[in-house]
This record gives C-alpha cells, structure tokens and sequence, in this order.
C-alpha cells in the first residue's frame, strides 16, 4: 500500500495505530505516472521503510520482528535471511526439505538457481480485455503492469525441458511466482506455445500476492 493508503485510516485511530508489513519486501507500484517526480518516488517508497531509517519516528522500542518462517525450505531462506535480514530467520520444524533432481539444481541441498536475464522490462496489460472495450485513461493506468519477455521466455523454456524430461510426474507439479501481473500474463501466453494448452492449464501461475 501507498502511504497515503495507510495515513489516511490510520487518522481514525483513536488510541495506537498498529503497522504490520516488511519493507524489505515488494514495495508499492504505482501505474500512473503524469505526477511530479518527488511525488512519485514517494509514493513508491513503504512506509515502513521510511520509519525504520528514523529511529526518531520508529522508536527500536516499539519494532518487532517476526523471526520464524514457516515457508520455505532451509535453502531457499538462507538467501533472504542472509540478505536483507541480518541472518536472523530461523526455519519452522515443519518446513522440509526434499529432493530435486540434480539437472536442475546442479549444487547437492542448493534448490534455488540464480539466472542472469539481460532483458530489458517494459510496461503492459495486467489483465486481458477483449478488444470490443473501450477504456478510459484511468483504467489503462490501473491496468498497467511490469513485464520482461526474456525471463517470461526462460520460465516457458524451463517448464518445457521439465515436462519433456519427465523431471515432474506432471505439469500441475510446477508453480511459477512473479511480482508483476503483466508478467504473469506474459508467462500464461508464452505456456501455451512452449507445452501446450492443456499442460500450461495445470501449470500454477501466479504473482506474490496471490498464486
């Protein structure tokens, strides 16, 4: 959320105002862009990232930090943790680890590939509409997303040697996670041609809002 999406409720409070989010995480995207720079880089910027460069404004006192995560396996959150958290989450009992198969993941208890795209992003429809519609300037902002069709090109290509390789027993195994609904428009469209229509179906597509 915008900060003003935040202040603006938070004027109703009437004793404390409780803030929960992560601002090392996806920061708000803004769609339209005829507004003064300043303006925008404002709002483009959390506000909980704000108040944590502030101790004034944040007080160590009143910050909590959630260190358990119950989301991934302990390969996967070295990362983060490593990252952008000071080495400070810790791994839930219940999460496991399982096995992969070493064409795809060629370092042992490593499940997670960092892949260089040198492809360039660009700006496109978050949503499908069929071409009878008319829509205002205000809908084609809010209808406005990233994408970047060389790492939508290396998510197809992917899934196809997985499904072609028999590396899943089937393509409603794989998950595709991106941050941008365009992007995720993007990889839906590219599916179809590199497995088919039937496998791109069963594969889960979808951003880190909801998949």
């Amino acid at each position: 959320a915008t900060e003003p999406d935040v202040v603006l409720p938070a004027m109703k409070a009437k004793e404390r105002v409780v803030l929960l989010g992560d601002h090392k995480q996806l920061g708000p995207v803004i769609a339209e862009r005829d507004m003064c720079r300043p303006y925008l880089i404002a709002l483009e910027e959390p506000l909980l990232g704000r108040l944590h460069r502030n101790p004034q404004l944040l007080p160590e006192s009143t910050r909590t930090m959630l260190t358990t995560q119950y989301r991934m396996p302990a390969s996967l959150s070295r990362f983060p943790s490593k990252q952008y958290y000071e080495s400070k989450l810790q791994d839930d009992t219940s999460v496991r680890e399982g096995k992969l198969h070493s064409a795809i993941w060629p370092t042992e208890d490593e499940h997670v590939v960092f892949v260089d795209c040198l492809h360039p992003h660009e700006m496109g429809p978050a949503m499908s509409v069929g071409r009878s519609r008319c829509m205002d300037a205000s809908t084609v902002e809010n209808n406005t997303s990233l994408k970047n069709r060389g790492e939508a090109d290396l998510v197809a290509l992917t899934c196809y040697k997985l499904i072609k390789l028999k590396l899943v027993r089937d393509a409603s195994q794989l998950a595709v996670i991106t941050p941008y609904r365009a992007q995720q428009q993007e990889i839906r469209t590219l599916l179809i041609t590199a497995v088919g229509e039937k496998n791109a179906r069963e594969i889960a597509v979808g951003t880190v809002y909801a998949l």
